[in-house]
Formats: C-alpha cells, structure tokens, sequence
C-alpha cells in the first residue's frame, strides 16, 4: 500500500512538473506573439502615415500638336467603310 502511495506520488509530482514547463513554454509563445502583434500595428501605422504623407507631382508634355484634321479624315473615311 505504501509503495503504491510512492507511486501515485511520483506520478502527481512529474504531472505538476511537467504543467510548470508547459506554462512556462507558453508564457514564452504569448509573450513572441504579443511583440510580432505590436510590431505588425507599428508598422502599419507607419504605412498609413506614409501613405497619407505621398504626394504625386503630374506633368504634361503638349509640345506635340494633334492632327484634328487628319483624325477626322481617317474616322470619316472609317465610318464610311
């Protein structure tokens, strides 16, 4: 009877020193998981901001002339067609 009381002992002390590594283990993947998540809203942050802060320069080149004439020439000849 002893002996098995040694027993079921030994059992219950590796169950809680095995719950003591798993809390341990996972205290570690929340703690990774907790700075990716604060790194990732850092960095859209910043691309929202940077993004916002974008501003796009248009330029045209009207130095070449349009044919007017020309094009409604080739749509009439077209139309015809």
């Amino acid at each position: 009877m002893e002996n098995e009381f040694l027993l079921i002992e030994k059992d219950v002390d590796e169950a809680y020193m095995k719950k003591v590594e798993l809390e341990s283990h996972l205290e570690g993947l929340t703690d990774g998981i907790n700075f990716l998540r604060q790194l990732c809203e850092e960095e859209i942050f910043e691309l929202q901001h940077w993004t916002l802060d974008t501003s796009v320069i248009l330029s045209m080149d009207n130095s070449s002339s349009l044919d007017m004439d020309g094009i409604i020439s080739k749509s009439a000849l077209s139309a015809r067609r």
